[in-house]
């Protein structure tokens, strides 16, 4: 069956979505630096760590306080990401984000960018666990609607065909 046919829903209020959308613009923009620093399944670990304090190496929603997504004072990273991103630790939303499988099939700026947005657009697919794994494919990296949200093209997109 194709991840678009069945998907959960994922619930946010508009500053989520917000939140989400500057994040996953963030991650594009800077893909070049994140690239070779970005991390994935480590944010557990890190739990009660302020969220203003950088990880190093960084999971993708641990960056949201670089991307403009304010922290409140004192507040714990599982907190703010429940907050600020309506992903709780461990939930099939932070995973299908950042779980320590992709770090193994799309570790890329853009591939957690991506899954921000299609979790925005189009919910959890079904068989996430199989197209994180890559036994099942997905256009989440693919969808060029996905860009629309963040209002630019894909960074190697060339209007021009020759």
């Amino acid at each position: 069956m194709s991840d678009r046919n069945v998907h959960a829903a994922f619930k946010r209020t508009s500053e989520q979505y917000d939140n989400v959308v500057r994040l996953a613009r963030y991650l594009v923009l800077h893909r070049a630096e994140l690239e070779p620093v970005l991390a994935f399944g480590a944010l557990y670990n890190h739990r009660d760590r302020p969220a203003d304090k950088p990880l190093s190496p960084p999971p993708p929603l641990s960056l949201g306080p670089l991307a403009g997504v304010a922290a409140h004072e004192g507040e714990r990273l599982e907190d703010y990401i429940r907050r600020a991103f309506a992903m709780p630790l461990m939930s099939d939303q932070e995973l299908w984000v950042q779980d320590i499988g992709w770090q193994t099939t799309d570790p890329s700026p853009i591939g957690a960018a991506m899954r921000m947005l299609y979790l925005l657009d189009y919910g959890i697919p079904h068989d996430w666990h199989e197209i994180m794994t890559g036994e099942s494919p997905s256009d989440y990296a693919r969808n060029m609607f996905l860009y629309d949200i963040l209002g630019m093209y894909p960074p190697d997109f060339s209007p021009l065909r020759g």
